[in-house]
């Protein structure tokens, strides 16, 4: 009696009858009419021979991707080669069945460097593959943001010393707020403040702490700094200046401070606004229109705009205009930043100039002028090697 299929196929696999051969069709290994031709004879012998070839893989030192190549269940299938000018997709399966790629664009090149090495390789027509944000670096260069580097021995050795003193140092031009913000990073310091001291009472110099030194105390030394700074300012001030005030002066230091940082500058840049302020002329000076929008929490990361210069964007954001100099006469409400020592003397005396404009030069300082047409005269330079350099950025 003939044996069931499923008898027949364990006695296939034991060797107890003869395996079907296929016929000889030149390219195509097909096999004839029946259950062989429609593969359900050969499960178990096609998972054997599938591991075997796993296995031979691994010793050769290449990895099979199981999302790349299913395994081959039927292990005779026709084979179709490619027509003429046609080229063969680049996941398609050898044994004629057609697997779709999860990345049309994009295929998988296994190395012979083991299982777990890759190169990613594109078709041409592929769109370029975006660079990563952050990439990890080597040596004292950028790391990722959610990653920190341990502090050398040598750092952490001195550091646990109880008498090493350190020294902290405040740029001038900074805002109180970005002081706040620096000084609750630093480790070596105790306390947190919440509390944002007023706007140029902070006195940018260095100062040198110890461990254990608490946040507050240092801001009271540099308050008392600089009030001492402007006292001793406002008792060889000049004549004739068009404010009554140290506060005033402390105000007008702070614009000097973000206009320019050539030192010698300062005394020019400040008769320019003395004498605007004389004329009764409007400030119209840039950082006055960014603090009023920022009130120094921060930086303004976009250009000026036009509803910037008119005071719309302060007004919207704070009820009314306080900063803008393009909109109020006269001065800010306040400083708009911590002047240093030689902005606060250059105010209280500036130098004696008749000079009402100024734009920057390119070389790092300024272009400074009497009248607006030679005001203009310098605008016009600064804009032709603004767009020169722009055109030498872009043929590089």
């Amino acid at each position: 009696m003939a044996p069931r299929r499923g008898q027949r196929a364990h006695l296939l696999h034991r060797g107890a009858l003869p395996r079907r051969r296929p016929r000889d069709l030149g390219d195509q290994q097909v096999f004839g009419r029946g259950p062989a031709r429609r593969g359900h004879l050969l499960p178990r012998r096609g998972r054997q021979h599938h591991a075997a070839g796993e296995r031979a893989t691994r010793r050769a030192g290449r990895h099979r991707l199981a999302h790349h190549l299913p395994p081959r269940r039927r292990l005779h299938r026709p084979q179709r080669g490619p027509e003429a000018g046609e080229l063969p997709h680049p996941r398609r399966r050898v044994d004629g069945g057609d697997h779709r790629p999860r990345h049309p664009q994009r295929r998988l090149l296994l190395r012979d460097r083991g299982p777990d090495r890759r190169r990613r390789q594109r078709h041409p027509d592929a769109r370029p593959r975006p660079r990563p944000r952050h990439r990890p670096v080597r040596g004292d260069r950028r790391l990722r943001p959610h990653r920190r580097r341990a502090a050398p021995p040598e750092y952490e050795a001195v550091r646990a010393e109880p008498e090493t003193t350190y020294r902290v140092v405040v740029a001038e031009g900074v805002t109180s707020w970005q002081v706040v913000q620096a000084l609750n990073a630093i480790d070596v310091l105790d306390g947190e403040v919440t509390d944002i001291p007023a706007e140029g009472t902070l006195a940018p110099q260095d100062y040198p702490v110890t461990p254990g030194t608490t946040v507050q105390t240092l801001l009271t030394q540099m308050e008392q700094a600089q009030t001492a700074i402007l006292a001793a300012a406002w008792e060889k001030r000049g004549e004739g200046l068009p404010f009554d005030t140290p506060e005033e002066a402390l105000t007008l230091a702070s614009i000097v401070e973000k206009e320019t940082g050539v030192p010698e500058e300062r005394p020019v840049v400040a008769s320019v606004l003395v004498n605007r302020l004389r004329d009764g002329m409007a400030l119209q000076f840039d950082p006055t229109i960014i603090y009023g929008i920022t009130r120094g929490e921060g930086l303004l990361d976009r250009p000026i705009r036009q509803s910037d210069i008119e005071g719309t964007t302060e007004k919207r954001l704070h009820g009314e205009v306080l900063y803008n100099t393009y909109v109020i006469r006269g001065l800010p409400a306040g400083p708009i930043a911590n002047p240093g020592k030689a902005a606060i003397e250059a105010a209280v005396n500036p130098a004696d100039t008749d000079y009402l404009y100024f734009v920057a030069n390119g070389t790092g300082g300024h272009a400074f002028a009497t009248t607006l047409e030679e005001h203009n005269a310098n605008v016009a330079k600064w804009r032709a090697l603004q767009a020169e350099q722009g055109d030498e950025g872009q043929s590089n």
